[in-house]
This record gives C-alpha cells, structure tokens and sequence, in this order.
C-alpha cells in the first residue's frame, strides 16, 4: 500500500505541558512527528512517555499548549481524528474469551466496520489468525500482537504503541521490530512506539524523541543518531585536568567537558544543528583536532599528560550525554 504524504505533520506538539497538583509531568513539549515515519519516543520509566501519548490520544487534557493531528487543532475536528488513531496503551482483552472473539466486542465498541474479514485481516497482520485458545493462555508476545491487531481494527494510518516490547524475549523482539517495518513500508502506516531502549528503537524508528523529567530534550532522524554514535571522542587525563580544559577549549576552540576524572573533546561546530542544541553540546561530537596537537599544546604548556585516546560514542554513551543518568533505566 502506497504511504500517503499530505506535509501536514501526523502529530505536532506545542509548548505542551501537563501538571498533575504541584507535579509536573511533563514540561513545554515540542515535537513534529511527520507523516510516514516511525517515531521512537525513548527515556526513561517515569519519563513521561505514558502521559505524552495519552495526551496525544485525549486520554487527558493538556495544562496548556496545543496538539495539532494532521492539521486538526482544538474542537471537533482534532475529535475527529483522534477516534481514526489505533493504539495500544496498557493490555485490555476479555482473557476467557479468544481472540476473535475479543475483536468481535472490540470491533464494536470502536464502530469498526467489516465484521469477521476485517477481524480476519488484523489477526493474520499480526501473525495470530490461526490461533483460536483464549488469550488467558497466551505468551507476553502473542498478547502484545493481539493489542497491536486490536490496534490495527478499521485502518487506521496513525497508530501509538506504548512500551510495546516491553517483556518480551529476544525472538519476540526481532519478531515486533519486523511487524512495524512490515506495517510502515508495506501498508503505510505512521507508527509512535514509547520504549526506554534506545538500543532497540535504533533498529527500527526512522525518527526519535528523547523525554526526560517530563522534557523533549532531543528530536533526531535516524541518521542524526548514527551521526552521534559514529563519533570519535577524544579522552585526555593530566596533572590538572581543570587548567588543561581552560587550555584546550581557548586554543583550539571545542567543546570541552570534564567527566570522571577526564577531559573529553569534541567539536560542537560539527554537529547537526537539526539534531538540536542538547546533541550539539553533548558529548560524542567528533573531534576536529588531531590528538598530537593537543598532545604538544599540553605538553608546551608544561602539563603532565598521563592519557590521551579516542573512543567511539556508543548509544547507551549519547543517551547518558543528554539525560545526565544512566543509559535504559
């Protein structure tokens, strides 16, 4: 099935926060996930990914900012288009009852037309149209494929898959991340999938978010992200690392961070601005400056240099940079 494009953004969020009380969830939320992508919304468990997409859904009202769905902002029309969306949010099913029969219910619950063929068609999607026990018996994998085929019920060209591969074993891993391919190349769909693995989401989205304390502290394409990971750092160790960085970042004009006992260098004017100013600014950019040179300005200047090597930035190293802890909590 061939993608439909219009240019108006899928989902675009606006200055969107959300407070519960004195606690806010989520704070001045920005973010353009456009037609034809499979966006990756990565942090953290308590992030706040769960509280975005159920904005996203109506699920719960915004404090203030606006959500715009395929150029739909605000009334009846943003209505609209919020009931033509698929979700899974949370495991909701009928467990004594199989799968069919769970989709019969939900089939009219949502208004969906097509009776048995379209069950039958959600169900082979997803890999499950030959099973008929009820769902109380089935795996954390064929029960997250059945929420994804409740999901799929009316076609719908806009789905949100919180946490989707949450739980499962490698094998049904490989097998989700080959359904949203399947789902997004072949029959057109723009998929929001929430996850706090980075490393997995890599494989799959085309585009991500990165959420933390309740902020979008990065928007990238794919290859934004394998621009960062592709980077060589450079690591220096001195006498004085304090007064070195002061040195470095004055001679040879990049970025200079101190980080357990290190400097690291990077040259910020490199990066992709697109990818934003918390990716430019973190770690992992690559270097500019030829370790011997910074060699010799160290060793010119009377410093003791004790380490001096380059290392490539991993995923789990960018995703450390730009949250401040550690990496798939």
């Amino acid at each position: 099935m061939a993608r439909t494009n219009t240019g108006v953004p899928a989902v675009q969020l606006t200055g969107v926060s959300k407070s519960y009380g004195s606690h806010e969830a989520l704070r001045q939320i920005d973010a353009v996930i456009n037609q034809g992508e499979i966006f990756g919304l990565v942090g953290r468990n308590g992030a706040g990914k769960t509280t975005l997409m159920k904005l996203i859904l109506g699920l719960s009202q915004p404090t203030s900012g606006t959500i715009s769905i395929n150029g739909s902002v605000g009334g009846a029309a943003l209505n609209r288009e919020r009931k033509s969306i698929g979700y899974l949010v949370g495991q909701s099913f009928f467990g004594s009852l199989n799968a069919v029969d769970n989709l019969k219910y939900f089939s009219k619950l949502k208004g969906v037309s097509g009776g048995r063929k379209e069950i039958q068609r959600v169900l082979h999607l997803v890999g499950l149209e030959s099973v008929k026990t009820p769902l109380k018996g089935y795996s954390m994998g064929m029960k997250q494929r059945f929420g994804i085929a409740n999901a799929l019920l009316g076609g719908p060209r806009l789905i949100i898959l919180d946490e989707p591969i949450n739980g499962l074993d490698p094998q049904g891993i490989a097998e989700m991340r080959d359904l949203f391919k399947y789902l997004n190349e072949q029959e057109g769909i723009t998929i929001i999938i929430s996850s706090h693995l980075l490393s997995e989401l890599a494989l799959t989205a085309t585009s991500f978010g990165v959420i933390h304390d309740g902020r979008m502290v990065v928007e990238l394409t794919h290859s934004q992200l394998e621009h960062q990971t592709k980077a060589q750092r450079l690591e220096v160790v001195t006498n004085d690392n304090v007064r070195a960085a002061q040195l470095l970042r004055e001679r040879f004009n990049v970025a200079v961070a101190l980080e357990d006992g290190t400097i690291i260098l990077n040259d910020a004017s490199t990066a992709d601005a697109s990818a934003g100013a918390a990716a430019a600014s973190a770690p992992g950019v690559p270097s500019a400056v030829p370790p011997e040179r910074v060699a010799a300005a160290l060793l010119n200047s009377g410093f003791d240099l004790t380490e001096l090597h380059t290392r490539r930035q991993s995923l789990e190293d960018f995703y450390f940079s730009i949250t401040g802890g550690e990496p798939n909590a």
